[in-house]
């Protein structure tokens, strides 16, 4: 199981942030603009995402047009009503990883997230292969 260390943010500053690191990776958007878009979708800093903030943010993170910016209320709702399920397994990240080895795609066990791409791994610490996957959104 190949994997890479990647940190976008230092996780001193805003503890329990892996969902963002690993959207900010997988999509190759800027930390900074990912965190907007959490916190607008209800993310306080310091404190983890749940599986609702993380599939609206990634949905308009996905959609917008490198214009990251949600102006009001009206764009919240309006990605809370068009927003695209995560998709639930139940298998090892290895076994996941040798049944994508392509494309790019963030991926949720116990209570972490991180990022595939290519059927590489990226993360701020080495995967345990045995973790099982809770649930994988397909970005790319």
């Amino acid at each position: 199981m190949e994997y890479i260390k990647k940190i976008v943010h230092a996780p001193s500053e805003d503890r329990n942030s892996c969902a963002l690191n690993a959207t900010s990776i997988a999509l190759d958007v800027p930390y900074y603009d990912v965190y907007k878009v959490y916190k607008a979708f209800g993310r306080v800093h310091g404190r983890g995402s749940s599986w609702l903030m993380m599939a609206c943010s990634i949905n308009w993170l996905m959609n917008a047009e490198k214009d990251y910016q949600i102006e009001n209320e009206e764009d919240i709702i309006k990605v809370k009503g068009n927003w695209k399920m995560p998709t639930h397994l139940n298998i090892t990240l290895k076994k996941f990883a040798e049944l994508f080895p392509k494309g790019r795609y963030i991926v949720v066990k116990s209570q972490h997230a991180l990022a595939l791409i290519d059927g590489v791994w990226y993360d701020n610490h080495e995967p345990n292969p045995k973790a099982r996957v809770k649930h994988f959104y397909k970005v790319g």
